[in-house]
């Protein structure tokens, strides 16, 4: 029941509830990890990181899960973290995963970091992690995108006008993922403002 309502009917609710009483009652250590491995997924899917934590921290240490279950288990830890305002254990968590072969989920923390360093004030650092993404997870699309975003941003922060709009508008011109397109589009907008409103007060 936990596999159909998680995999074919993509119910994580339902399929959570099935996974934990399965995780009560599995004896034989096979269902003991399928249902360790189903909670983690169904919570990590409704964002239930506070809750997920202990069976990520389970999983990490069993040491017989699959490289995509650890590194869904180390994102858990890493949103655990941001939670509870620890930025520092955040990065410490994701510096960790990256070090893994690319995947959907090393593009996420490798970009998560880039983003953390920026709002860090981290400027240098995070143009260069950002530049990492977009050569090391040449193949996530989503994430290299987001990171050229990004890239604009940490150039807008420093009044680095030229760069940022170049960077924009490059995202706005290539991009194929509509939202990212759009969200280029806007902040090339706001950049253009600011810089004409910069100017302004220079010349005053």
């Amino acid at each position: 029941a936990a596999r159909l309502y998680y995999f074919n009917f993509k119910n994580y609710v339902l399929a959570e509830k099935y996974y934990l009483k399965l995780k009560e009652f599995a004896v034989q250590k096979e269902n003991v990890l399928e249902a360790l491995r189903g909670v983690l997924r169904c919570q990590f899917k409704n964002s239930k990181w506070l809750e997920a934590a202990p069976i990520a921290k389970q999983i990490i240490d069993e040491k017989t899960f699959a490289s995509d279950d650890i590194l869904m288990a180390n994102m858990v830890l890493y949103h655990e973290q941001l939670l509870k305002n620890d930025t520092s254990g955040a990065i410490a968590v994701l510096s960790k995963i990256i070090l893994n072969n690319s995947s959907i989920y090393t593009a996420e923390a490798h970009y998560e970091l880039a983003h953390l360093q920026f709002l860090q004030k981290n400027y240098a650092m995070a143009e260069k992690t950002a530049f990492e993404v977009t050569k090391k997870q040449a193949s996530h699309e989503f994430w290299v995108t987001s990171a050229y975003i990004l890239l604009g941003d940490i150039y807008a922060a420093q009044k680095d006008w030229f760069n940022a709009l170049a960077t924009y508008k490059s995202v706005t011109d290539n991009a194929t993922i509509t939202s990212l397109k759009e969200e280029a589009s806007q902040k090339y907008n706001l950049v253009q403002t600011a810089e004409k409103i910069s100017n302004k007060v220079e010349n005053q």
